[in-house]
């Protein structure tokens, strides 16, 4: 055991100690007792109840926690004079980290019993303690749950002491609506609603920030933030806050898609950030193992009741038929590119609009058409079809466009060409019920129309609307020069394939090179689309960059529902902080 003589150069040297008057050092000094750890040895667990503080005398540590999506991350490493446990010396609180020794750990342990001793004799480092306990917990706190968890070490630590801590009560305003901003605030502990002319539009927790539109589109506050319960706050004068996202180019990425998916893309564009494409990492990617079952199991059951209904021609097995025939084609390709999607929406919006279109659709294309008589195979008459359905379709997706949260360009394809396949579905059901008791002709139309399923009204629709999406999400006017040009090749398509100037084999042909020129404009779209969404998760997440394989935690947004990527810590369609599920007792 080390001498008193070498023990207190040690005290001297530690952070925890600095200031301390040599009277009090003395008296601590005499209260530690020693202890020794194997490699490897957890010293302290997260979760337990503590009442013992370390000072490391020889050896090292490492001290790990898990962020609110349950994803392990290391703290800090210590050496020799670092110290770790202090919080428990002020409070009765549980572990917040748990701390192994790297190798061969020797420690001075002071108990809290000492300690609330020493507060009587030793006034000066109680009241040390207190403020360093303080800012350990706002460090752990902001490396476990904020935007700035991904900088470094240093950088965190000094934003700990930058942040003022903050209690609001329940129905208590934080910030005005209308009002100049000076402050930029995140949830501690608590809940808080955000309102917009009144209405509430979001609710935030741990981990949530706000107040970062109008410090950094230097406009007034944008909403009004309220608190729903008792809440504790850390707030960032702005002056700070500002410095530190110009300090991180990173950072203010982030935050520039916090502002355009809280107020939208017309201010975002006014806070200039680094391009984040260069840090897209290959797990982003989504993938098909869905599409892949879909598309097996529904061929095989195609081809089982193509044989049956040959064989048997029984009604039932005529109308069975006629349904999986008719919706095999169109179900598969919506799914393919549902799966291709980084961040895809909910199944049952795909549901309500691949059905919306038809139910919409197909009655208003049907009356239009009638009332000008459009014969088909005639070029005008074929161009009048793609018109009218076409924005027939579009009616059928239009309800979404208002949703905040279908803000990529990628959900405006797989949204079209559910509207474009729906379409389709139902107008095979409608042509196959006219056949249904020549199975010969009912076959082959049902196999022509599912193997020229992704040539036709899915990819038409899907590229329309990806160009409405695409407007949605820049400041331009969403019915601009970039939809019209969508549009008219979406049309120019269906025209073309209605007309039909040529028939047999090079009838054939003529569909499938129709088809294919779609689908590659389809594709450039998908590709664009698909680069907008991972650059947003990485903007708003910069640690997904390091984020590796099973180490990678997955989390679900409790707010809109949104499966993020793995290592992602904020949902990119809502903005909201990602939270581990807590296993339900």
């Amino acid at each position: 055991m080390l001498p008193d003589a070498d023990l207190l150069p040690l005290l001297r040297s530690t952070a925890l100690f600095t200031g301390v008057p040599a009277e009090e050092l003395q008296a601590i000094a005499a209260r530690l007792s020693r202890e020794r750890f194997a490699a490897g040895e957890t010293i302290l667990r997260e979760g337990e109840v503590g009442d013992t503080c370390y000072l490391i005398r020889r050896g090292r540590a490492g001290v790990v926690s898990r962020d609110l999506i349950g994803q392990e991350v290391t703290l800090a490493t210590f050496g020799p004079g670092a110290h770790f446990g202090e919080v428990a010396l002020v409070t009765q609180g549980k572990r917040t980290a748990t701390v192994r020794a790297l190798e061969a750990v020797d420690v001075y342990v002071l108990s809290r019993a000492d300690f609330v001793r020493l507060e009587q004799t030793c006034p000066a480092f109680a009241t040390h303690v207190r403020q360093q306990v303080h800012l350990l917990t706002v460090d752990a706190f902001l490396r476990k749950a904020s935007p700035f968890a991904h900088l470094p070490a240093a950088t965190i630590r000094r934003l700990a002491g930058q942040v003022r801590s903050e209690r609001v009560h329940g129905g208590d305003i934080v910030i005005h609506e209308g009002e100049e901003g000076n402050r930029w605030y995140l949830v501690r502990q608590g809940r808080v609603e955000v309102l917009k002319g009144g209405r509430r539009v979001q609710v935030l927790e741990a981990g949530d920030g706000f107040g970062e539109v109008a410090l950094l589109a230097a406009v007034q506050r944008t909403a009004t933030v309220r608190a729903l319960e008792a809440t504790e706050l850390l707030s960032l004068p702005k002056a700070d806050f500002m410095a530190i996202v110009e300090e991180h180019p990173a950072l203010r990425g982030q935050f520039r898609e916090f502002i355009r998916i809280r107020v939208g893309a017309s201010l975002a564009q006014t806070v200039v950030a680094a391009d984040p494409r260069a840090t897209l990492m290959p797990h982003l990617a989504g993938g098909r193992r869905r599409y892949w079952w879909l598309l097996l199991g529904g061929i095989a059951a195609f081809v089982v009741l193509s044989v049956l209904a040959t064989r048997t021609q029984a009604p039932a097995i005529m109308y069975a038929v006629l349904i999986v025939g008719s919706f095999i084609g169109p179900v598969v390709y919506v799914t393919n590119l549902a799966d291709a999607h980084l961040l895809p929406d909910r199944p049952l919006r795909l549901a309500v609009t691949f059905v919306l279109a038809a139910a919409l659709g197909i009655p208003l294309a049907y009356v239009i058409e009638t009332w000008l008589g459009v014969r088909h195979g005639v070029l005008g008459s074929s161009l009048l079809i793609g018109v009218i359905e076409e924005l027939a379709k579009v009616v059928g997706v239009v309800w979404l466009l208002r949703r905040a949260t279908a803000r990529f360009q990628m959900d405006g394809v797989v949204y079209g060409a559910a509207a474009g396949m729906g379409f389709a579905a139902f107008e095979n059901v409608l042509y196959g019920l006219a056949r249904v008791h020549a199975v010969s002709e009912l076959l082959s139309a049902l196999w022509l129309r599912t193997l020229l399923a992704p040539f036709g009204h899915g990819t038409w629709t899907a590229i329309i609307c990806a160009a409405l999406w695409r407007q949605k999400g820049g400041s331009a006017s969403r019915w601009g020069l970039r939809t019209g040009g969508a549009f008219a090749l979406s049309v120019g398509l269906h025209t073309l394939w209605n007309w039909q100037p040529v028939t047999g084999f090079w009838l054939v042909v003529w569909l499938v090179v129709i088809g294919l020129v779609g689908l590659e404009a389809l594709r450039a779209m998908i590709e664009g689309a698909t680069r907008e969404a991972a650059a947003a998760v990485v903007a708003l997440n910069p640690e997904v960059a390091q984020a590796r394989g099973a180490a990678a935690v997955q989390a679900t947004c409790r707010g809109c529902g949104q499966v993020s990527p793995p290592g992602t810590h904020y949902c990119v369609r809502c903005g909201a902080a990602l939270r581990q599920e807590l296993p339900r007792r």
